[in-house]
Order: C-alpha cells, then sequence, then structure tokens
C-alpha cells in the first residue's frame, strides 16, 4: 500500500523542504556541469519534489523527463509542473515503460513502496546512462516519523525494511559507488493541540500518516503511553516540535560494463 502523499502533504507542509532540494539540486550541477541530461523520476506525485529539486538546477538543461506515478491524475499534475522550465515530459504509470540510459535517476521517499529493495535499487542502475547518477531519499531512522511509526508496529532501526545500512549496501550490490548526505529539518504545532492526551488538529493527521494508523490501526495501551511520553520530550513552552529527517544517497556506477533490469511492483 502507498502512502496517500496529498494528505501527507499537507501534514508535513512542503515536500520536500528547501533544504533537501539544495542538496540534490547541488550535487546534480557538480556532477553535470552546464551539459544537456535527462532525468528519470521515479514515484513522483504530484511533482512537487522534482519542482523544487530542479529550481536548484539552473546550469543544467533537461531535454527530456519521464515521470513514473501510478496514479494517474497525480501523474498528471506532475507532468504539468514539471514541464515549466524543462523539455519533453512524458507520464508513464510503471517503471516497466519508463525505459533506460538515463543521466539522472531520482527516487524520493518511494523505496517503501518496493517489495524487494535490493532488486529496485538493481533496476534503477540498469537505467542509468555510463556516466549517469542515481539520487534517493529515504526518512532516516533517527527521523522521528521512523520513531513515531516503531511505536505502531513495534520495529526497531535494526529491523526496519529500510535502513541506512541496508540502502547503502543494496547501491554496492548494484554496482553503485554511494554518497549520503543528511538533511535535517523541524515541523511544529500548537501544544494547545495536544490536551490529555488526545491530539488534535494538524498535529493530529501528522501523527496518524507518521504511524500509519490507517494500516495499523489503534494505538494499545503501552503504545499510547510511549506516545505521550516522546511528545512530552519534545514540547519546549507552547510548541510541540519533531524532527525530520532525510538521508540523500547519491550513486554512481563503479563498472559501467552491461546493465541489469528487473520487473518492479508497486
Amino acid at each position: 500500500m502507498r502512502y496517500a502523499y496529498q494528505e501527507a502533504i499537507v501534514a508535513l507542509g512542503a515536500r520536500p523542504a528547501e533544504e533537501t532540494a539544495r542538496t540534490i539540486g547541488e550535487f546534480w550541477n557538480e556532477h553535470n556541469g552546464s551539459s544537456a541530461s535527462n532525468l528519470l523520476d521515479v514515484g513522483s506525485a504530484d511533482g512537487a519534489a522534482t519542482e523544487a529539486i530542479l529550481s536548484f538546477t539552473k546550469n543544467i538543461r533537461f531535454d527530456s523527463v519521464v515521470v513514473v506515478e501510478p496514479d494517474l491524475s497525480l501523474c498528471d499534475i506532475a507532468v504539468a509542473r514539471i514541464s515549466v522550465g524543462t523539455g519533453r515530459v512524458v507520464g508513464v504509470s510503471s517503471i516497466d515503460h519508463a525505459g533506460g540510459g538515463f543521466a539522472h535517476v531520482l527516487a524520493s521517499h518511494v523505496l517503501y513502496h518496493f517489495s524487494d529493495l535490493k532488486e529496485a535499487i538493481i533496476d534503477f542502475a540498469g537505467r542509468l546512462s555510463h556516466s549517469g547518477l542515481l539520487t534517493t531519499v529515504v526518512r532516516s531512522t533517527t527521523c522521528d516519523t521512523f520513531l513515531l511509526r516503531s511505536l505502531s508496529c513495534r520495529r526497531t532501526a535494526e529491523t526496519a525494511r529500510i535502513n541506512e545500512s541496508k540502502v547503502m549496501a543494496a547501491f554496492r550490490g548494484a554496482g553503485l559507488d554511494p554518497v549520503v548526505e543528511y538533511v535535517q529539518r523541524l515541523v511544529s504545532f500548537p501544544r494547545e493541540q495536544y490536551r490529555a492526551g488526545v491530539p488534535d488538529g494538524a498535529l493530529k493527521q501528522f501523527l496518524e500518516f507518521a504511524m500509519r494508523l490507517d494500516v495499523a490501526g489503534p494505538l494499545d495501551q503501552e503504545a499510547r503511553g510511549l506516545l505521550n511520553e516522546m511528545i512530552m520530550t519534545r514540547t519546549v513552552g507552547d510548541v510541540i516540535s519533531f524532527s525530520l529527517r532525510d538521508m540523500i544517497v547519491f550513486g554512481c556506477r563503479v563498472d559501467c560494463d552491461g546493465s541489469h533490469s528487473a520487473r518492479m511492483t508497486w
């Protein structure tokens, strides 16, 4: 099951944060210089994340962009949004129709939706050009959204299906040399939105999304107690603040001979 992107954007605010977009854009500028390029954007959602990134890549001319988004209504929005200032933009509903030979493959907060992390990275690597760059963004296991999710699913950083070490291992297994950057920001809510242990308003929406309560169901008594403790430690004065920490992994192919392709499912 995929995250409800539109609800997540409302709950978390602008996505991605400007710092994440700038970090990616500046890395791409250094990698590309001023040359023409093309981009495969996997799981673009409404295109907001990619639009933000491209605003920091003024030195790169993107002649073509392929958007992969299985939600066709979001795909149309993404194509229209990314088309501003770029060349030809095409939307497809499946990565099977995306093709290859891309200078950039971007997968921002979508690795959670692939059943096999290693297979997904191999697939992405196989779609790169000779000197292409794969960029993925996942939440760090020190991100508060991960810690909140752990309350509802009883999963630790070590047992998580996707964590830092597993992503790095997947990059190396696909013949990519990984470079890691971390970006951290805060999202804050008024203290009045948490009274007598009951969240309300935007805080309630944020917690429901972060803990995936649509999947996990209501919290048990132990989890509610842990949540209350967590909120108390993140309350200063009249403000409750959570730390959101992105892990950005860039990877170029070490061995450029041959390619890989694997069928991916959402």
